[in-house]
């Protein structure tokens, strides 16, 4: 579908989080453009999230069709068990251009 998607941040980093405890939630805005008259907007059909687990617990709140001009938000909570840099990637499946969108996740474990 010739739609692109807007997504803000690319990245999140959650930074030093003490075993046992949890950072965030942190927030993922996805952004279907409005269009415009010689080009209208498309409705984009959000299928899902996948590839994020273990430390880093996904909230999607893009599960219908995003509208032309319409915003969703993904919320993510890290929590790590272990120490050390965890990484993961996010992907954001959908029926846009560029499908699935990645979006980089990032903390650290820390024991005290």
């Amino acid at each position: 579908m010739p739609v692109k998607l807007k997504i803000h941040p690319a990245s999140l980093n959650f930074g030093a989080v003490k075993i046992g405890s949890h950072k965030g939630p942190k927030n993922i805005t996805v952004r279907n453009p409005k269009g415009g008259k010689k080009h209208p907007g498309l409705a984009v059909l959000m299928q899902g999230v996948a590839g994020a687990d273990g430390p880093f617990n996904v909230t999607n709140g893009c599960n219908a069709p995003l509208p032309p001009g319409g915003r969703c938000n993904i919320s993510v909570t890290f929590a790590p068990t272990v120490a050390g840099r965890l990484k993961a990637t996010l992907m954001i499946i959908d029926n846009a251009e560029h499908d699935p969108q990645p979006v980089t996740l990032s903390g650290q474990g820390k024991v005290k």
